[in-house]
């Protein structure tokens, strides 16, 4: 651990539940081997390196920029930002977000199932295979985030702006229930509605 860490923590550090509170870190390495919980308050982490094992971590009004997050679990955010983070295969299951920014991160395989969105925001960047099953999700936003895959099933959604993604990442156009499309995306998903709700397109000549 860095010194100046060392001389900013206090001396009493639980080395299983480590508190890193009003740090603003920049390319260190954090290691804290038996942690079972991290907890970063009123921070910034910038470029740095994670070693914690299966640790959770649990965040608050924290700021998370171009650090490698791959393989992380969490437990709670609450006004957390990420920005140009990587949450590959991240595990954000059960886990609470209220006011959180994702910024041009990237996301492949990240777990949300069963997760508890409430004003969150997705901007930029990709999630390959995002898994939303069972999650509830209040006041989200995906914009322009490249997703390969997006699975819904079991959410609920209730004021989920998608106006600008792609939806053909959703297989199943009815869990989009409860979302927010422009009506071009409308027009555009109309063949498919139309199968959903067992209708039949007919091609009308010119």
């Amino acid at each position: 651990m860095p010194a100046a860490l060392r001389e900013a923590l206090d001396d009493d550090v639980d080395p299983q539940f480590p508190d890193l509170d009003g740090l603003d870190l920049a390319d260190v390495v954090l290691s804290f081997a038996e942690a079972r919980t991290l907890t970063v308050l009123r921070g910034r982490l910038r470029s740095c390196t994670l070693e914690i094992g299966d640790a959770a971590i649990d965040a608050q009004d924290a700021h998370f920029v171009d650090v490698d997050l791959s393989g992380c679990r969490f437990e709670g955010l609450t006004r957390v930002s990420f920005e140009r983070c990587r949450l590959t295969g991240a595990d954000f299951g059960e886990a609470r977000m209220r006011d959180v920014r994702f910024a041009d991160c990237a996301m492949d395989l990240a777990s949300m199932r069963s997760t508890n969105l409430e004003r969150v925001a997705m901007i930029g960047g990709r999630a390959d295979e995002l898994d939303l099953s069972a999650a509830t999700l209040t006041d989200v936003t995906l914009t322009q985030v490249a997703v390969g895959e997006l699975t819904l099933a079991g959410a609920k959604l209730l004021r989920v702006d998608v106006t600008e993604s792609d939806l053909s990442a959703v297989p199943d156009l009815r869990e989009l229930r409860g979302a927010i499309i422009t009506t071009t995306q409308a027009v555009a998903l109309a063949p498919r509605l139309a199968r959903v709700a067992g209708m039949t397109v007919a091609v009308t000549p010119n």
